[in-house]
């Protein structure tokens, strides 16, 4: 029987039956060196969890930034691609809609601004 279940059938007891059944039981030095075996053990357990958690922690916060940094880059370049767009359509406008607005109409210059305006609106 070892420590554990040692320990857990001595609490079934009441505690003047408790107290003598681990004194007539246990010899303290032994007693002492279990425990501190199972210390030893536990120690080194954490040590593991600690470095493991340490370890995924890391990772996570490797990840975290490079997903900012993407974040970051693809707003950079959404914001690129929404410049050149009304830039592209202050040019159709401007130059080609407004100093020739008759011809302009029907002209292939009207027909991309309109589907401009309808990509935008179905966005």
């Amino acid at each position: 029987m070892n420590i554990l279940e040692e320990l857990e059938l001595s609490k079934k007891q009441n505690n003047d039956e408790r107290y003598e059944y681990l004194c007539k039981k246990f010899n303290t030095i032994d007693y002492a060196i279990k425990l501190e075996k199972y210390t030893i053990k536990l120690l080194r357990e954490n040590k593991r969890i600690k470095e493991n958690y340490d370890r995924i922690y890391n990772e996570n916060c490797k990840l975290r930034e490079e997903h900012n940094i993407t974040d970051i880059s693809l707003l950079d370049e959404n914001q690129k691609l929404k410049d050149n767009w009304n830039e592209l359509k202050r040019w159709l406008y401007e130059v080609h809609y407004l100093y020739v607005p008759e011809i302009a109409r029907n002209s292939t210059y009207q027909k991309v601004l309109e589907k401009m305006h309808e990509i935008e609106k179905e966005n």
